[in-house]
């Protein structure tokens, strides 16, 4: 596995609440990448349908909370006092359709967040079509789940060349100062994100 061999270590998310198998183990349904680190939801508040599986789905884009109305209060407090602002978008799966590059620039599928995030100053927002991304059980999956940042490189969980986007996606990955790290051997595929706790 790429990540293994650059040498970081992995933790695999198992299944931890009651949510649809399709996401009963992505790290986006149950952890939030803070600037503080990795926020942990409680699992046991989480419930099969939507929105009872989206209370810890959201996104710190630099000193912005990209959340939903559906996003725990707990959370919302959390970010507010690390000096984050919120940001209510109408998506409750925030994370999964949020591709988040650096603190100035993101890529989604979702009109809603492009939209929410246009107002922004400061923020570039790249809209791309859905319906590209794998998500087994699922009629497809979503961008911001099939990626994450590593250091100085944003790496895709499939062949991010095979999509229509490719050359903008990679494009803006550069323009970031980021290395686009795909696989060619497979489908660009839902993981429900990767996150980290340093990058």
């Amino acid at each position: 596995m790429y990540l293994e061999k650059e040498g970081y270590e992995i933790f695999k998310v198992k299944k931890k609440a009651d949510v649809h198998e399709a996401v009963a183990c992505h790290p986006d349904i149950y952890y939030c990448q803070l600037p503080s680190g990795i926020y942990e939801g409680d699992s046991g508040a989480l419930s099969y349908k939507y929105p009872g599986d989206v209370l810890y789905n959201a996104a710190a884009v630099g000193r912005y909370f990209i959340c939903s109305r559906f996003t725990s209060d707990d959370l919302k407090d959390k970010a507010v006092s690390l000096g984050l602002v919120p940001v209510t978008v109408p998506q409750g799966y925030v994370k999964c359709n949020l591709a988040v590059l650096d603190e100035s620039h993101v890529i989604t599928e979702d009109r809603g967040i492009a939209k929410a995030l246009s107002s922004i100053p400061g923020i570039e927002c790249l809209l791309i079509d859905p319906g590209e991304v794998l998500l087994p059980g699922f009629d497809h999956g979503f961008i911001g789940g099939a990626c994450g940042r590593l250091g100085d490189r944003m790496v895709f969980n499939g062949d991010l060349s095979a999509h229509s986007r490719f050359k903008e996606i990679k494009d803006l990955c550069t323009g970031c100062g980021l290395e686009c790290v795909y696989f060619e051997s497979y489908h660009l595929t839902d993981i429900g994100s990767i996150l980290t706790e340093n990058d």
